[in-house]
């Protein structure tokens, strides 16, 4: 079931729609008060539960552990970047810490670490994996407002929450006076232009979408002074990430609304894109289509659903979806069989389409070496730029 709601930052009923799923369920836009951007219709609260039942993202534990991964490079920026704000041994609390990499960098470093994350499977690594026993299941309800806390992080986290003022509120209360919160999040400015960005939003992962001038005025009503607040680039993790440090004050500030049409120009640019991106990959499918080609997609991932949905690919388009998966294979994702790279040759594929962000190259090219004579492998996005230019990404402020 869907639900339509108010504005979470300044309370308003005064919403205007920017992109409505087909199906009516969701519709994407922003406060034309405050400048918030938000989703609502969006899935309730019983279907959000569902969602995040299911919500898992299968990495090998390999390349979970690998201090040269993706996550390990990106815990070791957070890392560096923490030693601006604090000295060892101060306290940190991390909400949503996932597999727990920025806790286990963070402690290496001689921080005193705690962490909530939600999926059983992820406190299971953390704890069992990187040793971090002080890691438990667990989200903003399990947060302890004793204001005992040095820096509470959440990274990725506050644009799925339903009610992301209250969050803040809650943080407030978690840290000492003076203590910091800081938070990464998806800047509104710069959304990439790829399938899996759609997906959010349409799935109802990504509940609010923020400015960093909406993020720094809900700040202020919470009670955090900004200190920091720019674009920090996190490569093969997010690269329109935007990161926030603010420090807790004695009273919070009711800061004037800020610029709707900033937000309402960004979020109706960003589906554009969104819809050329799936009218150039529905057009490659159709002429696959009417020489006759039988086609698969490489990828049984958020990715692929959010492609499937953005370009309405139906049974008689697509004959199944590839991956080097094996727990996947004879499984369905969006109604399409999952099968074996190998199986190529049994069904006749002879074209290809991988729908994958980092490793489009990597897997383009090792399909091309394994794939049948005759058999096209093209990838999605190539050398497609997917962001707006750097000069989109917001005021950048650094008070030290």
């Amino acid at each position: 079931m869907s639900e339509f709601v108010d504005c979470a930052q300044c309370g308003a009923d005064d919403f205007e729609t920017v992109y409505r799923h087909p199906s009516g369920g969701v519709a994407h836009g922003a406060c034309r008060r405050c400048g918030l951007g938000y989703l609502s219709p969006r899935p309730d609260a019983a279907a959000t539960t569902r969602l995040y039942d299911g919500y898992r993202q299968a990495y090998p534990d390999a390349f979970l552990a690998a201090t040269d991964g993706p996550f390990g490079r990106a815990a070791a920026a957070r890392a560096a970047f923490l030693d601006r704000w604090l000295r060892p041994g101060a306290r940190i609390l991390e909400v949503g810490c996932g597999y727990g990499h920025f806790l286990h960098a963070a402690r290496a470093a001689g921080y005193r670490v705690e962490g909530l994350e939600p999926s059983q499977h992820q406190v299971q690594f953390a704890r069992e994996r990187l040793g971090l026993t002080s890691v438990e299941r667990g989200l903003l309800d399990d947060v302890a407002r004793d204001g005992r806390q040095d820096l509470v992080a959440m990274f990725h986290v506050i644009e799925h929450l339903r009610d992301p003022q209250a969050a803040l509120q809650l943080l407030a209360q978690a840290v000492r006076p003076g203590g910091l919160v800081w938070l990464e999040l998806p800047n509104a400015l710069r959304l990439p232009c790829d399938a899996i960005e759609h997906h959010y939003i349409v799935a109802g992962h990504h509940l609010h979408t923020f400015t960093p001038r909406v993020l720094a005025a809900m700040a202020a009503r919470a009670g955090f002074e900004t200190l920091y607040l720019a674009e920090d680039p996190l490569p093969a993790v997010y690269e329109a990430n935007l990161r926030f440090v603010g420090r807790r004050v004695a009273a919070a500030a009711t800061p004037p609304p800020r610029r709707p049409a900033e937000t309402l120009r960004s979020l109706t640019a960003h589906h554009r894109r969104l819809a050329a991106l799936g009218a150039r990959v529905s057009g490659k499918v159709q002429r696959w289509r009417a020489v006759g080609r039988r086609i698969a997609l490489y990828g049984a991932g958020f990715h692929t659903r959010g492609l499937v949905d953005l370009c309405a690919f139906g049974a008689h388009e697509i004959d199944c979806i590839l991956d080097d998966d094996r727990t996947k294979h004879g499984t369905e994702l969006a109604g399409f069989p999952v099968c074996a790279p190998d199986s190529l040759h049994e069904r006749r594929i002879d074209a290809v389409l991988v729908s994958s962000l980092a490793a489009e190259t990597a897997i383009v090219d090792r399909l091309r070496a394994q794939a049948p004579r005759g058999c096209v492998v093209n990838g999605i996005y190539g050398a497609e730029p997917r962001r707006p230019s750097a000069a989109a990404r917001g005021p950048r402020l650094e008070v030290r």
